[in-house]
């Protein structure tokens, strides 16, 4: 086990080092940054329902080491779908990872330019973010993510500069960097938080037998880190910290993400008995939502398609039509949106609406070529019968 452990922190190391890799969902872009004097490479993941068309605004979370991240993030985002809001993943990349995740200077450490963390926050401050603000529809809810000198970086924002997110996300934190000295910063800028924030740390717990010698500093560093939040936060810190057993310094990160949007975005799926007692609980959720995010929150595109769905099965056919056409003003350029609601219409024995809206639905498919054209002049067909 201790061999184990001492490759998973060699893999580490190379990590440091590791070109990055190509990004199968997501658009690669750069910057020059005038702060880093460097090209800046990052990765943009869009949502599935994410129209340009539309107004729609979404939540973003960058994550450092967005090499390694941004894949299982993306894919977890989109099967957790309904569950948690739609996000834009923005995958950003260091080009020397110990110098840019690092928030102060250890005279000890090989790599003897460490310590320009803060540099690396300026580029994503004060060029990264309004980069990302101009050229994509975002709502005024952050997250940022990391592991290990990531994870450091995510406490270094959140006590110095606690304006840039709303949320933090510390994956198993290289907290014991430089003598643990963000120990010591937590304790003295903790009280002074102003913000209202978000923290959730995901540490590893092996049995203490199991912990090689070169990692029991960190280790110990993850266990004062928990006190020092329980001793120094204030109320306007929510914060979490959970241990997950039979986990390392690697594997840690991918579970801890799923934890961490449980803990950051609770009881967020609205249940379909819920609004068939009452379809104005579904106004009354979102809004209750929004108020609590502070940005105008929407359901997906397929929850509110299966919500369509239900009512039709259950033989509700008004409840379906108010949701298909909440559908249709979320979602206006869906051509399958269209067809729920001519078929929500249908059903309610409105046939001028439903011929109308099977009509939308076709000249939009046209427009987009889109294999379910034929369905839709069938169905079309079956509403002049």
């Amino acid at each position: 086990m201790r061999y184990r452990i001492k490759l998973l922190w060699v893999i580490l190391a190379i990590m440091s080092s590791t070109p990055a890799t190509a990004q199968t969902l997501a658009k690669a872009e750069q910057l020059l940054s005038e702060y880093t004097k460097e090209e800046q490479q990052f990765w943009v993941h869009l949502p599935a329902n994410y129209d340009e068309k539309n107004a729609n605004k979404y939540p973003v979370i960058y994550l450092l080491d967005g090499t390694y991240l941004l894949n299982h993030t993306a894919a977890m985002m989109n099967f957790l779908d309904g569950a948690m809001p739609s996000l834009i993943v923005v995958g950003i990349e260091t080009n020397n990872r110990v110098r840019d995740l690092t928030s102060s200077f250890d005279d000890n450490h090989p790599v003897k330019n460490n310590g320009q963390g803060n540099v690396f926050l300026d580029f994503i401050e004060l060029e990264l973010i309004p980069h990302i603000n101009q050229k994509y529809h975002t709502a005024p809810f952050s997250i940022i993510a990391g592991h290990s000198l990531g994870g450091l970086t995510v406490l270094n924002s959140l006590i110095n500069r606690p304006h840039l997110f709303n949320a933090h996300f510390a994956f198993s934190p290289a907290i014991h960097w430089n003598k643990a000295a963000m120990l010591t910063e937590l304790q003295q800028k903790l009280p002074r938080l102003q913000q209202q924030q978000f923290l959730y740390v995901g540490r590893e717990l092996p049995d203490d037998s199991e912990i090689a010698d070169f990692a029991r500093k960190h280790h110990q560093a993850l266990t004062e880190l928990n006190s020092t939040l329980a001793q120094h936060a204030k109320t306007n810190l929510t914060w979490s910290v959970n241990s997950f057993v039979n986990e390392d310094h690697i594997s840690v990160a991918l579970i801890a993400q799923h934890y961490a949007f449980k803990a950051l975005f609770p009881k967020w799926f609205l249940k379909a008995d819920v609004v068939e007692k009452d379809v104005k609980n579904f106004d009354d959720f979102y809004q209750q939502l929004s108020a609590r995010y502070g940005y105008n929150i929407f359901p997906t595109e397929y929850y509110l398609y299966s919500l369509t769905d239900y009512f039709l099965l259950k033989q509700q056919p008004e409840k379906a039509v108010y949701i298909a056409e909440k559908r249709m003003q979320f979602y206006p350029n869906s051509h399958t949106a269209q067809r729920s609601l001519a078929k929500s219409y249908f059903a309610v024995g409105n046939k001028v609406q439903a011929i109308n809206y099977i009509n939308k639905a076709i000249k939009l498919a046209k427009k987009q070529q889109h294999q379910n054209l034929a369905s839709y002049q069938e169905i079309y067909q079956n509403f002049l019968k």
